[in-house]
């Protein structure tokens, strides 16, 4: 098994530089020990956590300290890069897995402040159904990155709705995919199977689009509203 990881993290640390190659069969626990792998082979710590609710049950992906950026940053371009809308929570302390549930009070609680964000997203080896999920998920959900944005001034009302504009024209809107940016955090709380030491405090949670994943153009800047203007997050691409 320790075999099968470390095969499978030298194939995303590859295909990282472009140098892709097909990934050996993996299940589920499989995946979370490659997320640590790839962790560890890059040098980098958990910084935070993307979650997801795939098929009814939660999933999650690590988000790398080197892949954590500041609103207005200039980032690289690779052909496939995706940007997605999204709502960050910074933890205040930690959440270990335990045997009484979580419930949404028990989350908000945790939960020291909000921010937008962006997710920038990049599927190394491509994205289901064009690969396996657990191909997928062992490639970090395709996480490529955070940017952080202005915080929230009300953590417990949420902003319902997003939108994003690149180079000054608006080109998608909507709200989150689950009615609730809270749900995948609390669906994840609940059911923790990271091989990367859970969900801690000072960590950064992102989970999941207001506004899809549409594809970035090297040279525009895009700008994603919550609502009030001034709660705002932005981002520019370079060609790489």
């Amino acid at each position: 098994m320790t075999g099968l990881v470390e095969k499978a993290g030298d194939i995303l640390l590859a295909a990282r530089s472009g140098l892709a190659g097909p990934l050996p069969d993996l299940g589920v626990e499989d995946a979370y020990r490659v997320q640590a792998a790839v962790l560890a082979k890059r040098g980098a710590t958990v910084a935070g956590w993307k979650v997801a609710i795939v098929g009814g049950r939660a999933a999650a992906a690590p988000i790398a300290n080197i892949d954590v950026f500041s609103s207005d940053d200039v980032l690289g371009h690779a052909a496939g890069t995706r940007i997605e809308s999204e709502i960050g929570f910074v933890l205040g302390r930690d959440l270990p897995p335990r045997s009484a549930t979580y419930d949404r009070a028990d989350i908000l609680d945790a939960i020291a402040s909000v921010h937008v964000a962006f997710e920038i997203v990049c599927g190394r080896l491509g994205e289901p159904p064009a690969v396996p999920f657990t191909a997928f998920l062992a490639d970090a959900l395709g996480n490529a990155g955070v940017v952080v944005g202005a915080p929230v001034a009300d953590r417990s009302a949420l902003p319902p709705r997003a939108v994003l504009s690149a180079g000054g024209v608006e080109i998608a809107s909507g709200e989150h995919p689950h009615g609730d940016p809270l749900a995948g955090l609390l669906a994840w709380a609940n059911d923790q199977q990271d091989r990367c030491g859970g969900l801690k405090a000072g960590q950064r949670v992102i989970t999941g689009s207001f506004t899809g994943a549409p594809l970035v153009d090297a040279g525009k800047r895009y700008v994603a509203t919550f609502g009030d203007p001034a709660t705002a997050v932005a981002i520019r691409f370079r060609q790489s």
